[in-house]
């Protein structure tokens, strides 16, 4: 229970973070988020905090397909669920990983290295928040069975999850806006690359 509030109010910090201004009070967000190096390892706990919601998506994908035939022909839903899993899985861990070298590879390249440790730590934190939300409209598609109802949920879930990756950038790597851009850009670049080969992966051992 103790771990759960640490990982709340990191959260709440994430999110306090991203909806700042730039030039506001940043111990708004500073004062909750844990930046000391002990915080950059017990971030990558939130690790723990998203896979779930990958499962719950995947599985949720595959009850949809019942009333949605036009997912039936697709990889994760006709792959067998271990592999779809093992698939989901390590696409999440691989889309990490790539995130967290991106943070880095921009710092240094940019002269920001003393900005890392806390972009790591808020990159993290609001990874939790993207898988949450990013199950949404795959649980809109279960129970309404109609993909226009998908749809209409993935269209605020995506703003939402740009603005908190856009907030963890302009004030945790206090990039400008071309750059944050960029590194958003790159985000949704390495998502579906990663969702590719995931697929790939599927279709491979399959």
């Amino acid at each position: 229970m103790q771990f759960f509030d640490y990982a709340v109010r990191q959260m709440a910090g994430v999110w306090i973070m991203a909806i700042a201004s730039i030039d506001g009070d940043q111990r708004r967000w500073r004062d909750r988020l844990d930046l000391s190096v002990d915080g950059v390892f017990r971030s990558f706990w939130a690790v723990a905090f998203a896979a779930p919601f990958a499962i719950i998506g995947a599985v949720a994908l595959r009850r949809a397909s019942v009333s949605v035939p036009d997912l039936q022909d697709t990889p994760f839903v006709a792959a067998p669920l271990a592999i779809a899993l093992t698939a989901r899985i390590g696409g999440l861990i691989a889309y990490w990983a790539a995130g967290i070298g991106l943070i880095i590879l921009t710092a240094r390249a940019t002269g920001r290295s003393q900005r890392v440790a806390e972009t790591i730590i808020a990159f993290n934190w609001a990874q939790v928040f993207a898988f949450v939300l990013q199950a949404g409209p795959v649980a809109a598609l279960g129970f309404a069975h109609d993909p226009s109802a998908a749809g209409a949920v993935a269209i605020p879930v995506l703003i939402i999850v740009l603005t908190l990756f856009w907030g963890v950038f302009r004030k945790g790597l206090e990039a400008s806006v071309i750059l944050a851009l960029m590194l958003l850009g790159a985000l949704v670049a390495l998502d579906l690359g990663v969702d590719f080969f995931a697929t790939a992966f599927i279709r491979f051992v399959t």
